[in-house]
């Protein structure tokens, strides 16, 4: 600590101030002060022989270890190993574990991380090499799966020892090797984070661009899945780039297909540029090598960029090519992307309106791909499935997607967990399940996530914030700020809700609207800016932006929350028009579906709908203003409760009514 002090001192980072200090400068890096390093080599220096050899044949192993593997990897003689030993435990270099708590109860440890740190820097390169690579064969002999991660870095300590020559290829290939199996355990746990972790040390270990490339295929998927999109990009334009110099024709389709289904995840002009060439190849033809890839992603890509028709198209071309006998090695891989061209093709039929096939589809793709144990396929299977269910029966989709929640966490794919916890979440709102949506929200670490993730699990939790009034304006901003980075339309409606929320809950009707119009130009994606911006020209009695936003929900996916949807718009209308029959036609059918969906939030934002405009019959009102307030309760959305007060107290004092229908039990719908 002295010496720590007197280097900060020197570099004018602190001063003194009396009998103590304070900065003055920099402080987040701290460099080891020369003269602490110097005492402390020093103290090695001073050791006998044995007992200097023997301290740096255990820094090879890490802070802590055992006494079998430091017998394992000491130049030491057996015999000798414990007497030593006791003496460094002695001259307080070294401590013994005694912690009955600890894993480590047993081995010996060094007191002080920089003591290990010195001491392994005195070890010349071979010495290096030669201990890392002793160790290396020490775990290999255990068979231990679990320590495979530690294997792994002794190969790439080994290598980055000394790199040079025959030996040290030899040694970056056993590493490699390691790599990959600890990153394949990895991903087996569901640490696909630490897996692509071992993938990147892989890479530092390569200069074979034919293993380079394999590698970087492989880091593209792991990246993605572990939710490192920038990582995931990186990774896959460098296997394009690869596959090109090598003039591998095939892996050149397949590293192009990979790479644009990455950056559809936010980036769809750039991924369908990319993906448009790769398909529209001169001279490309079904039985050419990656054609199934390079068709499946381009088929996500007209899905994604909502041309429906042109993704079942290309699905349906594609599908016969890979339905075809062949060797077992390959079979697997083919029926991946077979499968995946079928989930496209069943989503894109539920965006065509063909919503039963859809279900069909999606359903048994959904069988195949578990039944086949292909994670990737079951997740991508599951994201679509819900979506699929969604403007028919959300409260389904819901459960299906909350089902699904734990199989993806120990999978550990936070891709997967983005979209099908973005399903659940926004069904849930519907639904009324908030409590949970906070709860689960509340176990994702957003300080470090990455902005996908930050705009996908951070808008719903501000959007409850602010219709329970908490003050959201600057927290929905950022989200909306962060999304326009992007320029998926799901992401730019998702930034946008939020603060939607935000207005609406301020009662700030005009930006409401605004909002709504802006979040109309991402097509489907933008379908509830037309629901919030028609209700908000309802409650403000401006029927023609009330008209407009329905002629636009026109091109919403059919089914009955859609429908709903509609009748709610069509009731509002009537009643600024003065046509007050067909709006009780429309709210009474409206009220009807929320309630057979079970969608209470909806219901409640329906019921104040008929207050606010003084639809239906007085004591039919009374009935609707008592259930909104029921569930708007329930849910504690103090600025909707607000709104029906005020609503109420505008048409003045309304006939009492039979007690509103018991709503409570809807809120956790069930498996139908």
């Amino acid at each position: 600590a002295v010496e720590t002090v007197r280097m900060l001192l020197n570099d004018g980072r602190i001063e003194r101030d009396g009998e103590t200090f304070r900065p003055v400068g920099e402080l987040t890096q701290l460099a080891v002060p020369e003269s602490l390093h110097a005492l402390i080599a020093a103290r090695i220096d001073g050791l006998a022989p044995a007992a200097r050899t023997l301290i740096q044949d255990a820094s090879v192993l890490g802070q802590s270890f055992s006494l079998a593997a430091l017998t394992a990897v000491s130049r030491s003689a057996a015999e000798e190993i414990g007497t030593t030993l006791q003496h460094l435990v002695q001259r307080e270099l070294l401590v013994i574990e005694d912690d009955p708590r600890s894993p480590e109860r047993g081995q010996h440890r060094f007191v002080q991380g920089l003591l290990r740190e010195v001491a392994y820097g005195t070890l010349s390169r071979d010495d290096r090499r030669a201990r890392h690579l002793a160790a290396a064969r020490y775990y290999e002999a255990l068979g231990d799966d679990e320590l495979s991660g530690v294997l792994a870095q002794h190969y790439v300590d080994a290598y980055q020892a000394h790199p040079d020559g025959p030996e040290g290829a030899a040694v970056a290939a056993q590493a490699r090797v390691a790599l990959r199996g600890a990153a394949q355990r990895a991903a087996d746990l569901g640490s696909r984070r630490l897996a692509h972790g071992y993938i990147e040390s892989a890479l530092l270990v390569v200069s074979d661009p034919a293993e380079e490339l394999d590698l970087r295929a492989a880091a593209t998927w792991m990246a993605a899945g572990a939710g490192l999109m920038d990582a995931s990009v990186r990774h896959g334009e460098r296997a394009v780039e690869l596959a090109t110099q090598l003039g591998d024709v095939r892996a050149r389709r397949v590293a192009a297909a990979t790479l644009g289904e990455v950056l559809l995840d936010g980036h769809h002009d750039r991924a369908i540029e990319i993906l448009t060439k790769a398909y529209e190849e001169p001279g490309l033809t079904p039985g050419d090598p990656g054609y199934l890839r390079v068709a499946a992603a381009f088929a996500k890509a007209m899905m994604r960029s909502q041309h429906d028709a042109r993704a079942v198209e290309v699905a349906d071309a594609a599908l016969p090519a890979g339905d075809v006998p062949l060797p077992s090695a390959q079979r697997a891989e083919v029926d991946e992307v077979l499968l995946d061209l079928l989930i496209t093709r069943g989503t894109a039929l539920s965006n065509l309106n063909r919503v039963t096939e859809a279900v069909v589809v999606l359903t048994g793709a959904l069988e195949m791909a578990r039944r086949k144990s292909m994670l990737g396929a079951t997740i991508r299977a599951l994201i679509n499935l819900t979506y699929a269910l969604g403007p028919d029966d959300p409260a389904r989709g819901f459960q299906v997607a909350r089902d699904a929640l734990e199989e993806i966490r120990k999978a550990g794919h936070v891709w997967g967990l983005r979209y099908v916890l973005g399903n659940a979440v926004e069904y849930g709102m519907d639904v009324g399940e908030w409590d949970w949506i906070m709860e689960v929200m509340a176990e994702q670490d957003l300080g470090a996530a990455e902005p996908a993730e930050r705009i996908w699990f951070g808008a719903s939790q501000t959007a409850i914030r602010a219709l329970r009034g908490e003050d959201t304006d600057e927290a929905a901003r950022k989200i909306y700020a962060e999304s326009r980075s992007f320029d998926d339309p799901q992401y730019l409606s998702g930034g946008s809700m939020p603060l939607l929320m935000t207005h609406l809950a301020a009662d700030r009707l005009a930006e409401v609207v605004g909002l709504g119009d802006e979040m109309l130009t991402n097509g489907r994606a933008g379908m509830e800016g037309a629901m919030y911006g028609a209700l908000a020209a309802i409650w403000d009695g401006d029927v023609a932006t009330a008209r407009r936003m329905r002629a636009a929900h026109e091109i919403a996916i059919g089914g009955r929350r859609t429908t709903a949807i509609r009748e709610t718009m069509d009731g509002g209308i009537a009643m600024l028009e003065g046509r007050a029959a067909e709006a009780r036609a429309h709210y009474l059918e409206a009220q009807r579906l929320w309630r057979e969906l079970g969608l209470n939030y909806l219901l409640a934002m329906c019921d104040l709908d008929i207050v606010v405009t003084g639809a239906l019959e007085p004591a039919e009102r009374r009935r609707a203003a008592d259930e909104a307030r029921t569930i708007f309760t329930r849910l504690r959305a103090q600025p909707l409760i607000d709104r029906l007060d005020a609503a109420l107290a505008a048409v003045g004092p309304i006939a009492t009514a039979e007690p509103a229908p018991d709503t409570s039990d809807q809120g956790a719908p069930a498996a139908r």
